[in-house]
C-alpha cells in the first residue's frame, strides 16, 4: 500500500497536481515596459529605496519578469544607462511610486511606459544690472550625467528635450567674471516646459 501511495504521489507531482514543498512561498511580478530609448534595466526596491532584487532586462517586445519574489511591499524602478530612472507607475520620484504588494503564490502584473521628455528654459541675468547675460552657460547635472548649453543674446539657455526627472543645474559664464549659481532639486515633468530664472553675481 505504501509503495502504491509513493508511486501515485510521484505521478501527481509529474502532471502538476501536487506541488513541491515551498512552491507557494514566493510570488511573481511580470509586466511590459514600453520605451523609446532602450537600455533600461529593472530592479525591485523595498519601500525605503534599498535594492531588493537582481536586475532584469526586457525582452525584444518589452516584457520582463521577477520570479521567486518573497512576499512583501516593493517599488519597481526602471534605470537607464546614464543612471536616470523612473518608478512604477510613471513617476519621477520613489516617494510618488505605487507600493506593489506581493503575496505568496500570486502574480502581479505591472505594465508601464517610458515618460515623455520635458523641456527647460533658464534665464540668466546679472544680479547688479538685471540685464540678461549673453553667452551664459547652464550645466544640466546629476552624477554621472552632465551636459551644458549656452544662452544667446537674450540670456536664455534652452534644453528642448530632457528626460522627465529630478535635476540639478548650475549657471555660470565661460569667463571668470561671475560667481556660479546652483539651481537644485528641479522636477522636470513630461510634456511640460519648466521655466527657471537665475542671477549671477559679478566678482569684485
Amino acid at each position: 500500500m505504501r509503495a502504491f501511495l509513493v508511486v501515485l504521489t510521484a505521478f501527481l507531482f509529474t502532471i502538476g497536481l501536487v506541488s513541491p514543498a515551498n512552491a507557494d512561498e514566493y510570488g511573481r511580478i511580470t509586466g511590459k515596459f514600453v520605451q523609446t530609448t532602450g537600455g533600461v534595466r529593472i530592479v525591485l526596491t523595498d519601500t525605503k529605496g534599498n535594492t531588493a532584487s537582481e536586475s532584469v532586462f526586457t525582452d525584444s517586445v518589452g516584457r520582463y519578469r521577477f520570479d521567486k519574489v518573497r512576499p512583501g511591499d516593493y517599488h519597481i524602478r526602471f534605470i537607464w544607462k546614464d543612471q536616470t530612472d523612473q518608478w512604477y507607475p510613471s513617476q519621477i520620484k520613489r516617494q510618488l511610486a505605487k507600493i506593489v504588494q506581493v503575496r505568496a503564490g500570486e502574480e502581479i502584473v505591472a505594465d508601464d511606459t517610458e515618460l515623455k521628455p520635458g523641456s527647460v528654459r533658464v534665464t540668466v541675468t546679472d544680479a547688479v544690472t538685471g540685464k540678461p547675460i549673453k553667452g551664459a552657460c547652464v550645466w544640466q547635472r546629476k552624477p554621472p550625467y552632465s551636459r551644458s548649453l549656452c544662452a544667446g543674446e537674450d540670456g536664455v539657455a534652452r534644453f528642448p528635450r530632457i528626460r522627465a526627472w529630478n535635476w540639478d543645474f548650475v549657471a555660470n559664464t565661460l569667463g571668470d567674471g561671475y560667481v556660479a549659481s546652483n539651481i537644485d532639486n528641479i522636477d522636470v515633468l513630461p510634456d511640460v516646459t519648466t521655466e527657471l530664472a537665475v542671477t549671477l553675481t559679478p566678482k569684485v
